[in-house]
């Protein structure tokens, strides 16, 4: 019992320097990764779509990984290509990494905008529903990552981009697959990270924490804009974009908001009640 209280005083101490130190977590060098060329997964996405848009608009170049056809104005950018490729399915992974080298074409960023969110209750969500959400959610994201890792290190400065949500650390109703996806996403992250900079330390990676993005992956409004707004894709496209830009990496959370929902976990149960019915997040979608 002793251990597991001072467990979680040094988890709260944690959580607390993590939020008065939060400008020291990211790493930023005067390298700058311009004329470069991005690889993304999900560009179809709304996300995705303004990430590719805004890296064209800073001189990057930029690959596309997705199972839908991409913009038709994009396919005629001298610097976008397009490789149709099912993250999930390791022959698509193989082909789009053969096509690459056979391009001649050495990323130095990987984006991982790819996502779906099944609407279900968790008791009700079919197998094979919960299986793709967590395949595209966080295998597919690990393979493709995986799978261009050697082409990543032939950069000087290679960086992976990873994109959570903030129900990953205190899920709602109705999206516990989705939640569930990102908060091994989250895990897997963290680990990556040690992992490749114990060997790798020029590696950069990047986590970014989202609230609810403009989309029609989540449809319905959040019910308090004031505690939650909505975030603008092309805004975010903008962040993510100058952050590679600069070099910068680290833990990203947005709105405000997104670095205090891990908090919520160490409360009480009656108050992350209160939190939920104040929010209205298990409204939107039970």
């Amino acid at each position: 019992m002793l251990n597991h209280i001072l467990l979680l005083v040094i988890s709260l101490v944690c959580a607390a320097l993590t939020l008065s130190w939060f400008p020291l977590l990211f790493r930023k060098q005067s390298y700058s990764c311009a004329k470069g060329l991005i690889v993304i997964t999900g560009g179809s996405g709304i996300l995705g779509h303004a990430i590719i848009q805004e890296a064209l608009d800073r001189g990057f170049s930029v690959a596309s990984l997705d199972s839908t056809e991409p913009a038709s104005f994009l396919q005629y950018n001298s610097k976008f290509s397009a490789l149709k490729c099912n993250i999930t399915k390791d022959k698509d992974v193989e082909g789009c990494v053969h096509s690459l080298k056979k391009m001649n074409r050495t990323p130095f960023a990987l984006i991982n905008a790819a996502a779906i969110a099944p609407k279900n209750h968790l008791l009700s969500i079919s197998r094979q529903e919960l299986q793709k959400c967590f395949e595209t959610n966080v295998i597919g994201q690990l393979a493709i990552t995986s799978a261009l890792f050697p082409l990543l290190l032939q950069d000087p400065n290679p960086h992976v981009v990873n994109i959570a949500s903030s129900l990953a650390y205190f899920s709602a109703m109705g999206v516990g697959a989705y939640s569930s996806s990102k908060a091994a996403l989250v895990s897997l992250h963290e680990t990556l990270e040690e992992e490749v900079l114990s060997q790798h330390p020029n590696f950069k990676f990047s986590l970014y924490v989202l609230g609810q993005i403009k989309s029609t992956m989540f449809e319905k409004d959040t019910p308090n804009r004031v505690l939650a707004p909505l975030l603008e894709p092309q805004n975010l496209a903008k962040i993510i974009i100058q952050n590679l830009y600069t070099n910068k990496s680290g833990r990203f959370y947005y709105p405000f908001y997104a670095r205090f929902m891990p908090l919520l976990r160490f409360f009480p149960l009656p108050i992350q009640k209160l939190a939920r019915l104040f929010s209205g997040m298990d409204k939107i979608y039970s």
